[in-house]
């Protein structure tokens, strides 16, 4: 079940099958949805397991620098898997950083739309055409986009996708919920025009055909600032607050903004 794509059809044939009612029974599984149960609490059991054997928080922090030198992808490659890209390992230990960073949130690690194996190790990257991951907060909605292009390939693949990801999000909040809610874009390299791109999207409409929104806030971070994040044991409850704050910033050049700003400010958790 865990690793095929399964109909609600089929499984409640399952469930009319004495034979297999009888099995399931022994687990204490009556209904699709203790089925459901089942697994996620059969899931976070073996991530558990994961995160303190192979990925510890000192672990993740000794891997994300790798991702700064793509000739590093060997190195990568024998410290998580080799039955995965580069790009999608990257996309995996971006959403265990931010399970640590989220106050050990392990659904975050689930929650990322990511194909894992039977080991929760990545088979694949998230579905195509959407937002790399979404996480819903009791006010806010974040929007997450990694990458690992670098200069032109950057620009070409990032600057709308993240925008229409983030716009598409927004149009589909409630208007509370959507005013506090934002993007975050990491990357080992951050080109000067993307940054510029994002900061721009401050004064721009988006719609579609029944509404529209003006202005998106989008916040880059360099994989070295996740690093920083991680190392000084800030919680993303406690950082929010700054981050908005960042966001509010009346500087709308985006490369002046992430170097002036936010880099500083990222640095200086150290001394917090």
């Amino acid at each position: 079940i865990a690793q095929n794509t399964i109909s609600k059809d089929m499984l409640s044939n399952y469930f009319n099958d004495n034979e297999m009612k009888l099995l399931l029974k022994e687990f204490d599984i009556i209904t699709l949805q203790d089925l459901s149960n089942y697994k996620t609490n059969l899931d976070n059991q073996k991530l558990d397991i994961l995160l303190k054997e192979r990925f510890s928080k000192d672990k993740i922090c000794e891997i994300l620098p790798l991702f700064n030198d793509r000739k590093n992808d060997e190195k990568i490659f024998n410290l998580v898997t080799t039955e995965a890209t580069i790009p999608t390992i990257f996309e995996y230990i971006i959403a265990i950083a931010w399970c640590y960073i989220d106050n050990f949130n392990k659904n975050r690690i689930l929650e990322a739309g990511l194909s894992l194996d039977s080991e929760m190790l990545p088979k694949s990257h998230a579905v195509g055409g959407n937002a790399d991951f979404i996480y819903h907060y009791k006010d806010h909605s974040l929007m997450i986009e990694v990458t690992l292009t670098e200069k032109t390939n950057q620009r070409r693949a990032e600057m709308e996708s993240v925008s229409r990801h983030l716009g598409n999000l927004l149009l589909s909040l409630e208007t509370k919920v959507q005013a506090q809610s934002y993007g975050i874009f990491i990357a080992p390299y951050l080109d000067k025009n993307v940054l510029n791109d994002f900061r721009s999207r401050l004064t721009c409409y988006y719609e579609n055909n029944t509404s529209f929104i003006y202005g998106m806030k989008i916040l880059p971070l360099s994989v070295d600032d996740l690093k920083i994040i991680l190392e000084t044991n800030h919680t993303y409850d406690k950082l929010l607050e700054y981050f908005y704050s960042l966001l509010g910033s009346k500087n709308t050049w985006g490369s002046k903004w992430y170097n002036n700003e936010i880099a500083p400010f990222i640095k200086g958790l150290i001394n917090v």
